[in-house]
């Protein structure tokens, strides 16, 4: 999916007490990295292996992402990356609790880190969203451009490359 940066408004309309957070240090990613997995339901080995890549990439500016905490009455409740291309920007791991979906929360945050990534001079952000998310992305305006899987032996390929 994508979005013409032009037709992004600065309105954004958010559940009350609602704010994202850039996280800018190890303790932050630690809450961050266990929100996505929480968010997305990972368990067992996939979520040892989503936490040790995460965490050993750290934060900073060296870094061509920044990962944003979505906070509900000021816990953390939702996760998301803002990726820094050189044409063109993406979000992506936008995840939120069970117990807060369906208020709104990462409509919030898609949008918010569409402001961001447009006052940053970005034309263009893409974006890869679930069957579920699918609906929310592209009342947004999102187009969907192409579809892509992956065969279980792709991603065991993408596992061992990242963790040899």
């Amino acid at each position: 999916m994508a979005i013409d940066l032009a037709i992004v408004t600065e309105n954004v309309e958010q559940p009350k007490d609602f704010e994202i957070k850039r996280v800018t240090s190890q303790q932050e990613l630690d809450i961050w990295t266990n929100m996505l997995i929480k968010s997305f339901d990972i368990q067992g080995f996939k979520a040892e292996l989503y936490k040790k890549y995460f965490l050993n990439l750290g934060v900073g500016n060296h870094l061509n992402f920044n990962y944003y905490l979505g906070m509900l009455k000021r816990k953390p409740v939702a996760s998301s990356i803002l990726f820094k291309g050189n044409d063109a920007a993406g979000i992506y791991y936008v995840g939120t609790l069970p117990e807060v979906r369906r208020r709104g929360v990462a409509k919030a945050m898609v949008k918010q880190l569409l402001n961001k990534a447009k006052t940053r001079g970005y034309k263009i952000l893409v974006f890869h969203a679930s069957e579920t998310g699918y609906p929310i992305y592209k009342s947004i305006g999102f187009k969907k451009y192409y579809t892509t899987t992956f065969t279980r032996n792709q991603i065991i390929t993408l596992v061992k490359f990242f963790y040899q």
